[in-house]
């Protein structure tokens, strides 16, 4: 009888222990995963079109205008332009939307395109690059390249025009005014 109860302790003991290890170890986690790099104080973009729906921070979509250099048909079938309002997320959950306000920046909107296939020309890869020299009535816009957002003040701006780019696997970063372009895509609203 003595021995039984030594065993219900003993198992008593090590499962305790399990638990305050297992405990331990998602504090840990939470501690040096999410709240260390915070998130939850940066600007964020949505994924995608339906992502951008979902939080409630769509603003439009864009028409297309796609304007090669001689010789060269394309059409960005695959691709859709869209605006949206900056948001961050919550402190706790990447899916909770804390749209941006004047006290979190001037560029409360942000220009944000998603491909839904490949765009390929040539067996290139295509993207696209904002310059304020190709949009000089545009003085209000802040400007990244590649996947990031183009931040903008107002969206009431009439056209916008994006540098269309060739690159393959091989691709090195040049900075978006030295490199070769293959025409412009110019997005308009009604």
């Amino acid at each position: 009888m003595k021995n039984g109860k030594v065993i219900k302790r003993v198992i008593i003991v090590i499962l305790s222990i399990g638990v305050f290890i297992l405990l331990g170890l998602g504090i840990l986690n939470s501690y040096f995963g999410w709240y260390s790099r915070g998130l939850w104080k940066h600007r964020m973009y949505s994924s995608s079109l339906h992502d951008s729906k979902k939080r409630g921070v769509f603003v439009k979509t864009y028409n297309t205008i796609l304007e090669l250099d001689s010789g060269i048909k394309h059409q960005l079938k695959d691709t859709t332009f869209y605006l949206e309002k900056g948001f961050k997320c919550g402190m706790h959950s990447l899916n909770v939307t804390n749209p941006l306000t004047t006290e979190d920046t001037d560029y409360l909107y942000q220009l944000r395109f998603k491909r839904y296939g490949e765009e390929v020309l040539n067996d290139k890869k295509l993207s696209f690059i904002y310059l304020k020299a190709d949009n000089p009535t545009i003085n209000d816009s802040v400007t990244n390249i590649y996947t990031r957002p183009v931040y903008l003040k107002n969206v009431d701006n009439d056209t916008l025009i994006l540098r269309v780019i060739c690159w393959d696997a091989k691709f090195d970063y040049v900075a978006p005014q030295y490199q070769d372009t293959i025409g412009i895509v110019k997005l308009y609203d009604f």
